[in-house]
Parts: structure tokens; sequence; C-alpha cells
């Protein structure tokens, strides 16, 4: 019969002090089994080796490795006293293209289970295991998909922390598989960029202002909620803060692609079971969000060590709504340099929900979380600390892609439609109330709620309110206090339809 060359184990093999592995044993089995198969001495696949294959004093098979066209094979490698030294599942034979290449390949390495998220693996094996990468494991309950949220190698052993797109690892874990792309400089494109967003398609990062470019509210804030950068509200209670914008060093390749500002936020905890700190930013539409996976990742630091960013996200299904369902959440040990991290989460389906206006889904960063936190923040508990944040990202599936970096432009443009302010200046000639139409700069992303953030000085007038509010304009109305010329100047209103 038709036979390849097996791409494994053709060369001498050697044990673990670099000597060949004379008499060592090579198993052969049909891929993802332990039932045994023949493989052969020559390429018309007639005569078969010995199973398993013993190697010579030079730590070879005694005559080439052929492999059926069109079969797949699991190979062991054994010592002679049958100690499992490595293995390679689903293997085919040297340009087979009978059969389909898999997008997986084996570890060929035994894992130890450690957890519902966690396994080991003997030596280091971080260059493979490399975080963001893709894996399938094998588990009792059956095949597992993951990405990997960390791999670290302390002698003699690499402990792998995965992200499961659902169910979990179990003790019957048996074999892993990794995605032949790696998780950096992937062969396939990592992301398209869309100019614009027609029906169907969906922007890569659903975050507005993940770079912290736009700060219209103010340069600094203290306060709860609203009140310095763009689409980011913080929320307190008991504990303080001080929030400022930091510029990146012109040149630096810590946090990638140029980013020009990240987010400062100094926290200082006050001890209490209900005090918190925490950002957010909340996204329309629910709806659009069922039953899908998302993947979160931001960059971030401290300026000192031991602390912690917890993560979680809420599906908030508006007024009148069916009620929050708030996620478990994670958090991650930060460093004092930057680094990516990642969380991966499955949406609630909608079916059967009621859905009011002003649903969302609320990405929540946690800085200090008392206990009534825990379950939002894995137990991150609370803590004092400065905290950095650099390019904040959602998008739809299972892996952090690069950075969708937005021109300044188009930020402003696509924050504009939450939150703007307007001059509040008119001149003018009557002698009852007079009336001014002003236009919004784009469609509000509802009808907003519109306030004097600064009052003007006022000639001949007085009580400026507003009236007929649209998504696109609203009318101003003074009271002419002497008939004739009037003004008002050197106001601002404030336009406002945040979540």
């Amino acid at each position: 019969m038709a036979s390849k060359l097996s791409p494994v184990f053709q060369e001498t093999q050697f044990d673990n002090n670099g000597d060949p592995l004379a008499g060592g044993l090579i198993l052969w089995e049909l891929a993802g089994t332990s039932t045994a198969t023949s493989v052969w001495t020559t390429s018309a696949g007639t005569v078969a080796h010995a199973n398993p294959i013993v190697l010579n004093a030079r730590g070879e098979p005694p005559s080439p490795i052929w492999l059926t066209t069109g079969a797949s094979y699991k190979a062991t490698l054994k010592t002679a006293a049958g100690v499992v030294i490595r293995y390679f599942d689903t293997i085919t034979g040297i340009g087979d293209s009978t059969i389909a290449v898999s997008e997986w390949a084996a570890l060929g390495i035994t894992p130890t289970y450690i957890g519902a998220t966690s396994f080991s693996v003997p030596g280091d094996q971080t260059l493979t295991l490399e975080v963001h990468r893709r894996l399938q494991t094998v588990n009792t309950a059956g095949t597992i998909y993951s990405t990997i949220r960390s791999a670290t190698y302390s002698a003699p052993d690499t402990t792998v922390v995965v992200f499961n797109d659902s169910g979990v690892l179990d003790a019957g874990l048996s074999s892993v598989f990794y995605g032949i792309l790696n998780a950096t400089n992937p062969s396939s494109p990592g992301r398209v960029i869309i100019t614009s967003q027609a029906a169907g398609q969906r922007r890569e990062n659903l975050l507005l202002n993940g770079e912290f470019i736009r700060w219209s509210y103010a340069a600094t804030q203290t306060a709860t909620g609203y009140g310095s950068v763009d689409r980011w509200p913080t929320y307190r209670t008991g504990s303080t803060m001080a929030i400022s914008r930091g510029t990146h060093t012109v040149g630096q390749t810590a946090v990638p692609g140029h980013p020009r500002y990240y987010f400062i936020n100094a926290v200082t905890s006050a001890a209490n079971a209900a005090n918190n700190i925490n950002m957010q930013q909340r996204v329309d539409d629910i709806a659009r969000f069922s039953g899908e996976t998302v993947t979160f990742s931001i960059y971030a630091k401290a300026t000192a060590g031991g602390k912690l960013l917890g993560i979680n996200m809420a599906s908030v299904y508006g007024s009148g709504g069916s009620a929050t369902d708030e996620a478990a959440g994670v958090n991650f040990a930060l460093t004092t340099d930057w680094a990516r991290y990642t969380y991966t989460y499955t949406v609630p389906s909608v079916t059967g929900l009621t859905i009011g206006a002003d649903n969302f889904l609320g990405v929540r960063l946690w800085l200090d979380a008392g206990a009534n936190y825990n379950t939002q923040t894995d137990s991150m508990g609370q803590q004092s600390g400065t905290f950095h944040f650099s390019d904040a990202q959602l998008e739809f599936g299972t892996v952090a892609t690069d950075f969708m970096r937005r021109t300044e432009q188009e930020t402003v443009m696509l924050c504009l439609q939450y939150y703007t302010t307007l001059l509040a200046s008119f001149r003018g000639n009557s002698t009852t109330n007079a009336y001014c139409t002003r236009a919004l700069p784009v469609l509000m992303r509802t009808t907003p709620v519109i306030t004097l953030d600064t009052v003007p000085t006022y000639s001949n007038s007085s009580g400026l309110t507003t009236d007929s509010e649209t998504r696109t304009s609203f009318r101003e109305i003074v009271t002419v206090t002497a008939p004739g010329v009037f003004h008002y100047a050197s106001g601002i209103w404030a336009v406002t339809a945040e979540l």
C-alpha cells in the first residue's frame, strides 16, 4: 500500500544525559487512541516494523519509518524500561495530501491537572505555551477550548493558567494541543480595520476612547461618576481617588503602537465592606451581545508592587428591564512595568428577558473592593495605590487582537454622541422672550439632558433655559428684562446623553 515517510523519530534519539537512547522504544498507535497499529520499513508498505520499534545502539530505528497514506498516527518515545519521554499525536506522512492538516499540534508532553483553569507540564515550555495562544485539551468531560492567560516556568515545571471558552478542565486531563498559529505575529490577519460600520459588520474595539485621548469633562477628577475622561465614569464609595492624565514618553515600546496618553488614578482606601472604587465603560445595546463571547484587554501597571486589578462584566437590561446579571470576576497581580491583561466572558442570552431603555454591557475595573464585592473581584480586597491604564479594548471572540488605534478626530466624533459642551451666547433685539435654535454637532445617542454648566453674563436679559430638545437640536429661551437690544455671553451648555 502507498506510504509516506514519517516526519518524526527518523534520527538519533537521546536520553536525559545526552547519550543515544540505545534500546529505546517507539510505540505506534492510531491518532487519539491507544490502539496499536503498523508502520512500515519501506515505501511499498508491505513489511511492518516491530511495534514498538526498538532503537539500535546509535539510538536510531533499524530502518526508515513509513506511514500509510491517509492514516493518522500517535507515536510515543519511551526508554528501554518503558518510561514515556515524549509523544506526538495526529501525525501524517510527509507530503500526504489525502488527509486534512489539523490546525492543532500535539504538545507531546503529559499534563498534570491543577485546577479548573490550570495545569502544569515538565520543563520550560513557555516559548510554545505563550500568552494568548489557543489550546485544545482532552478531559474526562470532553474537549475543552481555552486561551492561555499566563505560562510561568519554575523548575522543573511550567504552570499554565487559561480562560476556558466554556466548561472546565478536570482531573481526567490527558492531552494538550496548541494552535499552530503563534499568538504574536501570526500568519493570519489579526484584524481588519473598518473605517465605517455597515449593517452586519463588527467593530473590532467596542469601547470608545480606549486610548484615553478625550477628556472633555475636566483634566482631573476626585468626585464619583463622570468627571474627567469621556466614556469612563469612575465610581467611589467611602474610599477617595485622584484621577489625572499621563503622557507616554515618546519612543517608549512597553505599550506598542505609540499611544499618547494613559489614565492615572491615585487611590486611598478606607476600610469598610461596602467601600470601593471602580471605573467602567457601558457599551450600548445588550441584545447584540446575547450569547456572544467577548474579550477585554488593557495595558496596566502600578507604581508599587503587590497591587491587584479586578475585572468583571455586567449585563444591564435597562429601565423596566430584567434584573442585572453581574458576572463573577477575576483579578490580576500588577507589576511596576506595563503589561497586557485579558479577560474573556460569555454574555448570557437575552432570550425570554425584558429589555428596557438605556440597556448596556458594562465592563468594570476594580481598584479597591470591600468584602461586599468579593464575587465581582475574586476576593481582591481593599488597597491603596496609584494605577496606570492604557489602550483598553473589547472585542468579539476569545482572543485579544492587536489594539485598534483610532485617530483623535474619530474618537472625538464617536464620543460627542454621549457628551458635549456648547457656547451659550447670543445678541438680539426684543421686547419679550427671545428664542434661538442650536444645532448639535452629531446625532446624540438619545434625547439629551441639557443644563447650564457655566451661567452666562446677562445684559437686559435673564433666566436662560431650553425647550424642544431632540437628538439633533434644542431651543434656547431667555427672558428680556428691558425692551430693545439684549445679549447673554460666556455661558456653557452641558449636553449629556450618557448611559
